[in-house]
């Protein structure tokens, strides 16, 4: 009975040490989720307050488009009355008017390509006399009207509006000034190029809209710029805070497993200490019933001394 005693004394002290072990590391996981849990919270709260901000910037930006879009929407209605006849009327002009000559140029100011240098020539335009810089059709604007000419118009127009810089406006603002010298009326207007072709009268109108769309837009470009790189910022935030949700998950589960061998250990002990505790109380028992018939067999002995006697 002792030594079933003491062994059990031993495994309860073996489980004790285990279980105290557990509880130690059990401390560490608890520090270290509850730190993870303060680093994600803070994380989500800064990356939600950088969302909030974006969309309010985002809001502001917006608007500021919208006011730009009408001249989109003017450019696009320009481009819609150019029919396939019309280019090809121009395409078939063996001299050129001179508005065309000057309406061309302006489109290939826009596409950023070449002209000649600056030199003064006198045009005619609804029969009168305007003095103004030398055209770059037969060098390089003529052939325009040998290409896919509105579907580039289109193009530019969708995709490479937002590429117009200050420069290029600058370039253009001499066309779009341009006045008659009798009656201050300017000579860059659909009105005026419809006299010689349908289609010019849409280039005009295009050119023009693609100009009063840059100056619209200028403003917010640049916020634009910083929003691009704001979402960019924000997708790093979320990306960081993804990752230290998953890392706050392994911690979590890492710590879920340890509590169940914790639980199972405390079960082991308290099981191991019920019956360390009944063994002890038999082996109680066991020394109380010897003790006692250490006392009756002295009793006995002497009675039975006395019945021989």
């Amino acid at each position: 009975m002792k030594k079933l005693l003491q062994g059990e004394d031993v495994k309860l002290r073996q489980a004790t040490e285990e279980t105290n072990k557990l509880i130690a590391v059990l401390t560490v996981e608890n520090e270290a989720a509850e730190k993870k849990t303060i680093e994600v919270q803070a994380t989500k709260v800064a990356c939600i307050a950088k969302k909030e901000s974006i969309g309010v910037e985002k809001e502001e930006a917006d608007k500021d488009l919208k006011a730009a879009m009408p001249f989109v929407e003017a450019a696009e209605k320009a481009l819609s009355g150019i029919k396939d006849n019309d280019i090809s009327e121009l395409k078939a002009m063996k001299r050129p008017h001179d508005i065309c000559r000057l309406i061309l140029d302006t489109v290939q100011i826009l596409f950023l390509g070449a002209l000649v240098p600056v030199s003064v020539k006198e045009y005619a335009i609804q029969k009168k006399p305007v003095n103004f810089i030398t055209d770059s059709y037969e060098e390089f604007t003529g052939s325009l009207l040998q290409g896919p000419l509105r579907n580039q118009l289109m193009f530019f127009g969708s995709e490479e509006k937002n590429l117009i810089n200050e420069e290029t406006i600058e370039l253009l603002a001499p066309y779009l000034e341009l006045k008659f010298r009798d009656d201050d009326r300017e000579v860059f207007q659909g009105d005026i190029a419809k006299g010689s072709s349908s289609a010019l009268k849409g280039i005009c109108e295009w050119c023009r809209a693609m100009s009063d769309y840059h100056k619209a837009s200028k403003i917010v470009k640049p916020k634009l710029r910083l929003l691009n790189q704001k979402e960019g910022e924000l997708r790093v935030a979320e990306s960081q805070l993804e990752a230290a949700q998953a890392e706050l998950a392994a911690v979590i589960q890492k710590k879920a497993g340890l509590d169940a061998q914790y639980a199972d250990k405390q079960e082991i002990k308290e099981k191991m200490q019920a019956k360390a505790n009944q063994l002890k109380r038999k082996m109680d028992q066991a020394t109380k019933l010897i003790d006692s018939l250490a006392d009756n067999k002295t009793r006995w002995t002497t009675s039975s001394q006395e019945f021989q006697s």
